[in-house]
């Protein structure tokens, strides 16, 4: 069996958040998958854009 490195990330936008799993990636396209599900959270209900928990 292949070794793999996968990845679990957390994503929180006010009350409500994600768990995202990911195979390897840089940082820049980690910090673009933030960005873009802090988005779609706000739109989903959580605190305005800016607010974190």
């Amino acid at each position: 069996m292949e070794k793999r490195d996968d990845y679990l990330t957390r994503i929180i936008q006010g009350s409500i958040g994600v768990w995202v799993t990911t195979d390897q990636m840089s940082i820049d396209r980690f910090e673009e998958l933030v960005t873009a599900l802090k988005a779609v959270l706000v739109d989903a209900g959580g605190a305005d854009e800016g607010t974190e928990v």
